[in-house]
């Protein structure tokens, strides 16, 4: 063992220090993950950490392995080894005591830590409590140790992360339980050492150990506080433990995770005094909690985060529990310091949401009117209290958020930001199910007019207050029901848009957003005010930061109210007005086009039955975007964003052609018009993936906009997909398949249209085809295969028989098996999609559900040779589960393989016998290979059959590459 153990030794060093920049990091870690596999390990570990002079990484090395090992196999060990096995609570402690007293020179505490995880697995394996309170006692950092042990052996089995029997953790669960008084009686028993300056036991001992004992207490009361305490035990802390209370209230005062776990634990124990109701207990915790409030205070006037974190959700734990004596009042002093504890950022803001909302939801749900009516002035000053820590709270909106990262001013966390947001008006919606909207909005309205009376407007505080007030009120108005109480929100309105407030961003969006709910009410609004709101809306669209809320609340006004803002179409769609909306889009974003979208379907409500006049606002939205495409030097990124937007406004015309029927034809003669601009920038940019992309949903949704049986619409197409084709010829890609997909299910089943995608079909298998023969398969691209196959089954649904037809169909089926070799999950998707459907089709034409287009012995021949290779594709299929495990892709061969085995299950049955012979027995057996298919007759659970049993075999060979793997 010494030899080997020198070896070892030397590796461990060598892999922490050289193993790297010699390149050989990966040989050395497989030597050391096979040592610590090995049983030898055992003995390994316990000799080398008996060796007096390890250095860190070899010391670290040997505790984590042992750790580890028992964790997960002490069980199998203890089973063939007994009797060693039972030595090892023995050795570990005395390792304990060994790493503190005699290399106290150079302690490490990861190494004791896991020393101490270690002895808490090994207790538990053996369901039997360690001695530690009498081995581990001689000094405080043995009794540190001491108390992380207890720690580790509460959370080890509360959580039950290691390997053992159930019944043998909840047997040691049980033995804890019962244990519980002797551990709140010892932690007592320190605490009281610990808080007593003059304990002999302490005197000579330096105040960083002791900090680091007293956090090791309050871990370890944690721990045990949170394990399902019996009333009984929880007595012994309520009658005899005052010290252990004690200790948590003087750890809260500290700073680190100390903090964090006393204030947790003192919320346990409070809200285990409610459930026992131990009266006494809780008021010694409230008189002591109030002693801390100064210190608060002092917290809060520093902004220390931490700590400020730590009392608040102590206070909340204690507020809680006496939620009904809060609301009257009788705990003003303990709301007050959760509400200053709201201002600031933290883990706990969202639990003092959650409270609030609670406070508010139990006066609505628990007092009577009487008692509410006699309550509100006690309500109403808390109210005051929380909005005015919210309106000094930062609810920045998006932009903002945007703009502040762009300047690098300060990290800001994005999510946190619309968290927040969405927890504050969550509870503003409690609060005003309890107090009544329009109370609150008298409130918040009084509030706002006293902040731009009293406040100075070129403040940064003064305007955050406007904007998160102006948030606020977004709220109350969400639930106003009659016009007639929008009507004090517009006078407010507009004398804020008269204020002389700097262009704030902020601000800006808080107005909007307002504006944007009480577009409800717009109908009865008088053009004045409609006006206002129009100007102010319109006047967002020149800046990039303001521009996306402002066509958000744009469309909405305009779709709520097509009869009231009819007669603003006309400016609207000024030139001047259109050319300058666009300026500021350097992006593609479907809420910036709202603008374009909105206009043009109020044109349709105005001009729907007059084709001339919509022609001529269609021309008119449309125009920024031809321009920029008909300019010589246009870039890709351009082009790509300009379809992007008209591709969005013939969606509108779709939509709106069934109430407007007269539209379809101006659309047509306006897509004939710039159809060459489109024709010429494909050709510019086929190279490309996304101009094309976005150029085919132009034309996707303007065929379908304007679709009838004009020769001139019929050329177009014509023009189209042969132009399409031709690019495809010379730069085969996948981008260029996707165009002739969009259009197969729009005119693939037409009789005029239906020699010419077959022919492109036929060509487009060819090209690609030959493309993968003349590639190593491996290097092709699987998407060019993925979309072919896509395009293949929308033409197959349009024309389900005709693909059997076709001289082609050997090369489809020769295809399907070349791309079974492809690892990829979309081709693997779209390619069992595509086989799916050909064998269903298959079937239905021998039932004679499709008519045949073919003679029966045409029809015998191609169904023998798709059966021919059916079996091969299953043999293809189960070798690449057997040998490349690769979740995504092979879902897909499942899928196809079940569909397949219910269709034709005489077939496939024997398909898949075949391909199981050459299944590696570590994965199936012969006897399991012979049952494979035994459950796969038809019946009512057949496809749940079939898909367990090709699940288990994809199960097995994960297995088996993982083992291969190590």
């Amino acid at each position: 063992m010494e030899d080997y153990s020198a070896n070892l030794l030397e590796t461990i060093t060598y892999f922490y220090t050289k193993a790297a920049q010699e390149n050989k990091f990966k040989e050395t870690e497989q030597k050391l993950i096979e040592f610590t596999r090995c049983e030898e390990a055992w003995e390994g570990c316990f000799f080398m950490l008996n060796q007096p002079d390890l250095n860190d990484y070899q010391m670290i090395f040997a505790a984590n392995t042992l750790k580890s090992k028992m964790m997960f196999e002490f069980d199998n060990f203890k089973n063939n080894h007994p009797e060693e096995a039972a030595r090892f609570g023995e050795e570990i402690i005395k390792m304990i005591k060994e790493f503190i007293n005699n290399r106290s020179s150079r302690p490490n505490e990861v190494v004791i830590n896991s020393l101490c995880l270690s002895l808490a697995f090994f207790s538990i394996h053996q369901d039997a409590l360690p001695d530690i309170d009498s081995e581990l006692c001689s000094n405080v950092d043995e009794v540190c140790a001491m108390f992380t042990v207890l720690r580790y052996l509460s959370e080890e089995t509360f959580f039950n992360r290691i390997v053992v029997k159930e019944e043998v953790v909840n047997s040691f669960f049980r033995k804890l339980r019962e244990f519980s008084p002797n551990v709140f009686r010892l932690i007592n028993k320190w605490a009281e050492i610990m808080l007593n300056p003059n304990s002999e036991e302490i005197k000579q001992i330096d105040s960083n150990r002791i900090s680091k004992l007293k956090s090791s207490i309050v871990e370890a009361i944690f721990s045990w506080v949170l394990m399902e305490i019996k009333e009984e035990h929880f007595q012994i802390i309520s009658q005899e433990c005052e010290y252990l209370i004690r200790i948590l209230f003087d750890e809260l005062q500290q700073e680190g995770d100390s903090a964090s776990n006393a204030s947790s634990c003192l919320g346990e124990i409070m809200i285990l005094c409610k459930r026992f109701k131990h009266e006494d207990l809780k008021k010694f915790l409230f008189e002591s909690m109030d002693l801390l409030l100064p210190k608060f205070q002092e917290l809060c006037e520093i902004e220390d985060l931490q700590s400020i974190e730590n009392y608040t959700e102590m206070f909340l734990d204690f507020a809680d529990s006496e939620i009904e004596s809060c609301i009257k009042g009788q705990h003003s002093q303990l709301l007050n310091a959760i509400i200053i504890g709201f201002r600031f950022e933290g883990k706990h803001f969202s639990q003092c949401c959650k409270f609030f909302g609670y406070f508010f939801n139990y006066i609505r749900d628990n007092f009577m009117e009487e008692e509410r009516e006699a309550l509100l002035p006690q309500i109403k000053s808390t109210l005051e209290q929380l909005f005015a820590c919210i309106v000094k709270k930062t609810i920045m909106k998006e932009n903002e958020f945007l703009e502040m990262n762009d300047k690098n001013d300060r990290h800001v966390d994005f999510v946190e930001l619309f968290e927040n947001r969405d927890r504050i008006g969550h509870l503003l919606k409690r609060i005003a199910q309890c107090i009544g909207y329009q109370e609150m909005y008298k409130m918040q309205i009084q509030q706002l007019h006293d902040t731009m009376t009293d406040g100075n407007l070129e403040d940064l505080s003064t305007l955050r207050e406007i904007e998160n007030l102006l948030f606020c009120l977004s709220y109350s108005i969400q639930l106003f029901e009659n016009f007639q109480e929008v009507q004090n929100v517009n006078m407010l309105m507009s004398d804020l848009l008269q204020t002389d407030l700097p262009k704030a961003t902020a601000i800006r969006r808080a107005i909007l957003d307002i504006i944007h709910i009480i577009s409800e009410f717009m109908k009865e609004m008088d053009d004045e005010t409609l006006q206002t709101y129009v100007r102010f809306i319109m006047d967002g669209f020149n800046d990039q930061l303001t521009l996306e809320v402002s066509s958000q609340c744009f469309s909405n006004m305009i779709l709520k109210n097509l009869e009231t803002f009819g007669p603003y179409l006309d400016q609207f769609l000024d030139p001047a007005n259109i050319t300058e909306f666009s300026k500021v889009i350097v992006s593609y974003n479907p809420r910036w086009g709202k603008i374009f979208t909105a206009i043009l379907t109020l044109s349709c409500s105005v001009y729907g039955n007059t084709p001339d006049k919509f022609r001529e606002s269609l021309i008119q939205v449309l125009s920024p975007f031809v321009t920029i495409l008909t300019q010589e030097s246009i870039g890709a990124g351009e082009a790509t964003i300009c379809f992007e937007y008209i591709a969005d406004i013939f969606r509108v015309i779709n939509d709106e052609k069934r109430s407007y029927g007269m539209i379809k034809a101006p659309s047509r003669e306006v897509l004939i018009e710039i159809f060459p601009t489109i024709l010429g920038l494909i050709e510019n940019f086929h190279q490309q993936e996304k101009p094309i992309e976005a150029s085919s949903r132009v034309i996707k949704y303007s065929l379908r906009a304007c679709n009838d049986h004009s020769d001139a619409l019929d050329q177009l197409i014509q023009t189209y997909v042969e132009k399409v084709t031709e690019l495809f010829t010379r730069y085969p890609c996948s981008w260029l398949i996707y165009p002739i997909s969009i259009l197969v299910p729009i005119f693939g089943a037409r009789v005029n249209f239906r020699e010419l995608f077959c022919n492109i079909k036929e060509h487009l298998l060819s090209k690609v085809f030959e493309h993968f023969n003349s590639e190593e398969v491996i290097k092709a691209d699987p998407l060019l295969a993925a979309d072919l196959f896509n395009m293949m089954r929308k033409y197959l649904q349009e024309n389900p028989d005709s693909i059997f037809c076709a001289g082609s169909f050997k090369n489809l089926m020769e295809f399907t098996i070349l791309c079974c070799q492809i690892e990829h999950p979309e081709l693997s998707r779209q390619l069992a999609d595509f086989q799916i459907d050909i064998f269903i089709k298959l079937k239905r034409i021998q039932q004679q559900e499709l008519v045949l287009v073919c003679s029966e012995q045409e029809m015998i021949q191609i169904a023998e040779f798709a059966f021919e290779k059916g079996a091969i594709i299953f043999e293809k299929y189960i070798e690449a589960i057997t040998k490349v495990p690769l979740e995504a892709t092979i879902d897909n061969m499942v899928d196809f393989m079940t569909e397949i085995v219910i269709y034709f299950p005489e077939q496939s049955v024997q398909w898949i016998n075949s391909c199981l012979v050459n299944v590696p027995h570590n994965i199936l057996s012969e006897d399991e290979k012979k049952d494979f298919c035994v459950d796969f007759e038809y019946g009512p659970d057949s496809e749940l059959n079939i898909h367990r049993s090709f699940k288990i075999l994809m199960k097995r060979s994960k297995q088996a590459t993982l083992q291969k793997l190590d």
